[in-house]
């Protein structure tokens, strides 16, 4: 193997002291990464994922009945890429909930006694699933629908490794630059005891931030956006972070992107991903995602999509019964990694849901906006044309004028605090008697 390979997988077993075989046939003994090679061998990571061999996929696309001889390809020893895939999912598989209620589930992490609130039987459930994995090595998916309290469970999760095992990290939490708010206000709601850094802000505030953020404890989780991660690539590789959570994971879809590529090479002893809408139309996506939670299992995107989006029709072309064999294998392996509730599955324990609709009239701009725009002559002409696309237009520029009219009209935006220069014109005489200064004459009068 390369380089790049072996670190990654003391990336994701650093606690294990499993042997592995070089190129030499001389076993090794597989530690957590040094910083030094983790900075030397990151640019070869990327690199060798194309390139890389195809670990998992003779298992997805080879039969449980195949003969053999193609196991003895593996290796003579038997360790291969299926029986590490195998291994790895079903020991994922073990640690997936059978139920969605206390009393169904069994759950051995207690609730962090620094978290404030209350955890529901399911978010409790998916703590003790977030520990497992992390416990045994492994990165996860936390794919429960929105409003199920994806955010809430993570912060319980950093609160347990802080509360019962003192990993007061730090960790690196990307989300979209939107809830970079909300996140802060729900750490310091659910455990204040963390010290959150939100870092955001032009080049020189976030320079300022990091001033003294390698000193121990000058932060325990760092908030920042998926495009300051970019901006700022350098400065997160240099840190070592204990958790890398990504929240709405479906902005690393692409492999090839830059955004993809300053994740992935961000150095975290754990990862964790958060999205609501796990099941990519494309399943060079999907793979994307497994990709970046084990880079050193899923290594090889060519074959993936050889035999499973290249193309769809493929699948198409196949008998039903192919078809179905190659979704079990691809589902077999990928499900025990995904932790997915919806609200169908828990809505016993969600608070009943009140719907009030509340119709407000229109303002005097708004309706002589509205009607002004509905009698001109091109929005007629294109209401009667019938053109879906022109139409959709047209009732996106009414909805503007409903939400706010200044989304439609804008206007100069003015305060009340600033004033405006007065200019004025006067003759030269009255300007000399204004500028006349009685003292400064009468100074000069007695000097000799």
């Amino acid at each position: 193997e390369d380089v790049g390979e072996e670190v990654e997988v003391k990336e994701m077993e650093p606690k294990s002291q499993k042997e592995v075989k070089n190129d030499d046939n001389k076993p090794e003994s597989v530690d957590s990464p040094t910083v030094s090679n983790r900075d030397e061998n990151e640019d070869q990571e990327m690199e060798g994922d194309e390139e890389g061999s195809d670990l998992g996929m003779k298992f997805l696309v080879t039969d449980d009945k195949e003969p053999q001889s193609q196991a003895a390809e593996e290796g003579a020893d038997g360790v291969g890429p299926k029986k590490e895939i195998t291994d790895i999912a079903a020991a994922a598989e073990s640690l997936q909930p059978k139920g969605y209620t206390l009393a169904t589930a069994q759950v051995k992490t207690p609730v962090p006694f620094l978290l404030r609130g209350s955890l529901r039987e399911y978010q409790h459930i998916g703590l003790d699933w977030l520990v497992t994995m992390n416990e045994k090595m492994l990165n996860g998916i936390l794919a429960d629908e929105m409003g199920l309290g994806k955010t809430i469970q993570t912060i319980a999760l950093l609160g347990h490794l802080a509360c019962d095992r003192g990993n007061w990290g730090p960790h690196l939490v990307v989300v979209p630059t939107s809830v970079m708010l909300n996140w802060e206000m729900e750490f310091k709601r659910w455990f204040p005891a963390f010290k959150i850094l939100t870092y955001y802000g032009v080049p020189k505030e976030r320079k300022q931030k990091r001033q003294g953020w390698t000193r121990p404890n000058a932060f325990h989780v760092c908030i920042t956006s998926y495009k300051l991660v970019l901006q700022d690539h350098q400065a997160f590789r240099r840190k070592k972070w204990k958790y890398l959570i990504l929240d709405e994971a479906q902005n690393i879809k692409n492999f090839k992107s830059q955004r993809y590529t300053s994740k992935s090479t961000v150095y975290s002893q754990h990862r964790l991903l958060l999205t609501g809408t796990p099941l990519q139309n494309s399943l060079m996506e999907l793979w994307s995602l497994m990709h970046f939670l084990m880079p050193h299992v899923f290594q090889s995107h060519r074959e993936f999509r050889e035999w499973f989006s290249n193309p769809l029709t493929g699948m198409i072309e196949g008998s039903q019964e192919y078809n179905e064999s190659l979704v079990k294998r691809l589902h077999k392996v990928l499900r025990p990694f995904l932790l997915r509730r919806i609200k169908m599955d828990v809505e016993k324990q969600m608070p009943k849901k009140y719907e009030h609709i509340v119709r407000c009239r229109l303002s005097k701009r708004q309706r002589y906006l509205y009607d002004d725009f509905m009698s001109q002559a091109t929005t007629r002409e294109t209401l009667a044309s019938g053109h879906f696309m022109s139409v959709i237009n047209i009732l996106m520029q009414l909805r503007k004028v409903c939400n706010h009219p200044n989304l439609f009209d804008p206007r100069p935006i003015t305060s009340p605090f600033i004033t405006q220069g007065i200019c004025y014109t006067t003759a030269s005489l009255v300007l000399t008697a204004l500028e006349y200064d009685p003292w400064r004459v009468s100074a000069a009068c007695k000097l000799p």
